[in-house]
């Protein structure tokens, strides 16, 4: 899905809603900045005396007074600068930070301006101040300016080759900020009296601020390379609120107001912290030629989204020997806390063409090179497997980085998971500690690329079969089955083959204990959307229920047209029924509600459903629609017996399907009681039922792949 497809502010609510913590400002100096507590009073006294710092901040309280916002920049940036020279002269850095590294890290602190319905005015610190490179990450000698490039923190780094080796209010802004955040005894024994009693902000006016700096710090971390989280001051006269984001928390300090002397002396600790910040320490790996996309930063509301398509075009990226030359984004998630997968067109120094897949896993968890490794070597080993590296992806380079131990991140990972304390949405917040993985992949092709419905119907038993291979050999569950992760590969001879393409929240089945939900909503199984269980498990009928809205959605929502070059091409052509599936305002609860009412459609509604232009695959949509049905109504009738009446009409079993067996119970009559499986619900969503089904498309046998053997 383009860029463009999302209302990205419903994912920022939910991010806001979910895992959004406030802290008192000085916990927040704390924890985000490292500012040693007490702090050293002589330093602050001697800048907050200086005439100079002093004349300045008088003519920003003026106009604040005043209720000049947009002007107010020309003041905060003077403020900025004498604030940093003197803590130059007062503050020495520690041995081990530059000051290439403190430059980078104040010159990447964004502000934001807020008039008074909190609509963004501007942002930047300060224009006049020229901006560099960071030494470890940029090559310099094709730069013809300078430019910054926003980064993590410290970084240990860890780099492969492939020979080698998508979530879950409290705090905001009021027009009442000329009153002071409350004081916190600095020596108190409790370590919650710095999160009491924070102030809170009045919930007409809180929505569209957050919402508005969620919507910027997304940018910045979705669209500005390599940055593992973004910090800005979000200022309404005279208060000012620091927000940090990263892709597990939206940490926010308590209002502060800069017309208290104790106000100041917070706002010189913020620029105390900023320059304590350490720069991304990378091997050469990213180089900038020609376009740079920095030129964006200080226009974030002005850019439209093929502008942001092109922020990384004409970078390098320099992994396993090779450099890859970025182009457009292709796909970037929605939000600012999650995995945050961004993939972006690429090619190699051969022209060919790549893909790189930029996003931020949970440390520890397995990882999809490891997952794809893994697979692709257990089918190397056996010629009777060797099939199924047709049907995987392929990976050519990759690169995980792991915060430091000294960093924001470990910080408040240490914090947050050790104190029993209610933060986001009336629940603890657990604060999982994410890396910056950089992946090179082969490019394949979309499903919608092909406009030919039997190709469709192979490309779809293909997937069936390597899902089921996957999690036979290797134990791989996918876990995230969608419109997006069925791809194809065309051969030199011409042939399709399916693709069961990203694996990022696959897991293996040794490690599904966690119970996490998974999956794309519009495609996800209906009791992973239950908001009354969930401590449901992801089971393997779970992902053959996704394969089937997959199959529904491409038959319902679209049809093939002609593009303007005059060839054929699958276009979308809604249909009102579900269009609401992909509405992101739409709670799991409606979603699953919508998907229960199509799994109990009369017949004729359902078929009166399908485009013409895939009428073929009625009967597999029929036919599958049916099997969810009888094992919707088996689960019923366990229910109240715990047994439930099997299939008595059972039709012959095609002697082509390998999967033999009893074939597909369809319809179910009243016989002798068995018991129910909740795993294959009732024995109807099994992959021998499916396969059983979706082996011919019209009078045609598609193509067997997988000689169905379980180890």
């Amino acid at each position: 899905m383009s860029p463009t497809e999302y209302d990205y502010d419903e994912y920022i609510k939910d991010d806001l809603e979910n895992s959004r913590v406030v802290l008192h400002v000085e916990k927040f100096l704390e924890l985000v900045f490292d500012i040693p507590l007490p702090y050293h009073q002589g330093k602050l006294y001697r800048i907050l005396d200086d005439k100079i710092f002093c004349r300045r901040m008088t003519e920003f309280l003026a106009k604040c007074d005043a209720g000049l916002e947009k002007p107010l920049y020309g003041d905060i940036a003077p403020l900025y600068d004498r604030g940093l020279e003197l803590l130059d002269a007062l503050d020495p850095l520690p041995n081990d930070v530059t000051a290439r590294e403190v430059k980078t890290s104040v010159d990447n602190h964004d502000i934001l301006l807020c008039d008074g319905k909190f609509h963004t005015l501007g942002s930047g610190v300060n224009d006049r101040r020229p901006l560099h490179d960071v030494e470890n990450l940029l090559h310099q000698n094709d730069c013809p300016t300078g430019r910054t490039v926003p980064s993590t923190q410290d970084d240990a780094v860890k780099v492969t080759s492939a020979a080698s080796r998508k979530r879950e209010r409290s705090g905001s802004l009021d027009g009442e900020s000329e009153t002071p955040a409350t004081k916190v005894p600095r020596q108190s024994q409790d370590p919650f009296s710095s999160i009491r009693n924070v102030p809170r902000l009045s919930p007409a006016a809180e929505d569209d601020a957050q919402v508005q700096c969620g919507r910027y710090a997304m940018e910045l971390l979705s669209n500005i390379f390599l940055r593992s989280h973004a910090i800005l001051t979000l200022f309404d006269s005279d208060g000012f609120q620091i927000h940090y984001y990263d892709r597990s928390v939206i940490a926010v300090s308590s209002v502060v107001s800069l017309s208290s002397r104790e106000g100041q002396e917070q706002f010189i600790l913020m620029l105390m912290g900023l320059r304590r910040l350490n720069g991304l320490r990378l091997p050469n790996v990213l180089h900038e030629s020609q376009k740079f996309y920095m030129e964006f930063i200080g226009q974030i509301s002005e850019c439209s989204s093929k502008e942001w398509c092109r922020m990384f075009h004409g970078m390098t990226l320099r992994l396993g020997g090779e450099t890859y030359t970025l182009q457009e984004i292709l796909f970037r998630q929605p939000g600012v806390v999650g995995r945050a997968t961004c993939v972006v067109a690429a090619k190699d120094s051969h022209g060919t063409e790549v893909v790189v897949k930029i996003s931020c896993p949970i440390e520890g968890q397995t990882s999809e090179v490891d997952l794809i490794e893994h697979a692709r070597a257990y089918a190397s080993r056996d010629d009777g497997h060797k099939w199924v590296l047709k049907h995987l992806p392929k990976v050519f380079a990759s690169v995980d980085i792991a915060p430091d131990p000294r960093s924001a991140q470990r910080r408040l990972c240490e914090f947050l998971n050790n104190q029993d304390t209610k933060w986001a949405g009336k629940q603890k917040l657990v604060y999982e500690i994410r890396i910056l993985c950089i992946t090179v992949v082969e490019k394949l092709h979309p499903l919608l690329n092909i406009a030919s419905p039997s190709t469709h119907a192979q490309i779809f038993f293909d997937v069936l079969q390597t899902h089921k291979w996957l999690y036979d050999h290797p134990r791989i569950l996918h876990r995230d089955i969608s419109m997006s992760n069925i791809m194809f590969r065309i051969d030199e001879n011409g042939d399709y083959f399916g693709v069961l393409n990203d694996l990022d929240l696959a897991s293996l089945r040794s490690d599904l204990d966690s119970r996490l939900v998974m999956g794309t909503p519009p495609f996800m199984a209906m009791d992973l959307q239950d908001p009354y269980h969930k401590d449901v498990q992801h089971l393997y009928r779970h992902d053959l229920e996704s394969l089937f809205y997959v199959i529904v959605l491409l038959v319902v929502r679209h049809k093939i047209g002609k593009s303007k070059r005059g060839d054929k091409r699958v276009q979308l052509d809604d249909h009102p029924d579900l269009e609401g599936w992909f509405d992101p305002k739409k709670s799991w609860k409606d979603l699953r509600a919508s998907k229960n009412v199509f799994m109990w459609e009369m017949p004729k509604v359902v078929q009166d459903m399908i485009k013409p232009d895939f009428k073929g695959f009625e009967e597999w949509i029929m036919r599958l629609r049916w099997l969810f049905f009888n094992g919707l109504a088996a689960r019923m009738e366990a229910q109240y017996s715990n047994t439930y009446p099997p299939a008595d009409s059972v039709p012959p079993v095609d002697p082509a399907w390998i999967g033999g067996g009893a074939g597909v119970k369809f319809p179910p009559t009243p016989q002798e009681k068995v018991p129910y499986c909740e795993e294959t619900l009732g024995d109807f969503i099994t992959y021998r039922n499916f396969g059983q089904i979706m082996l011919r498309f019209g009078q045609e046998r598609l193509k067997i792949r997988y000689r169905y053997q379980v180890p």
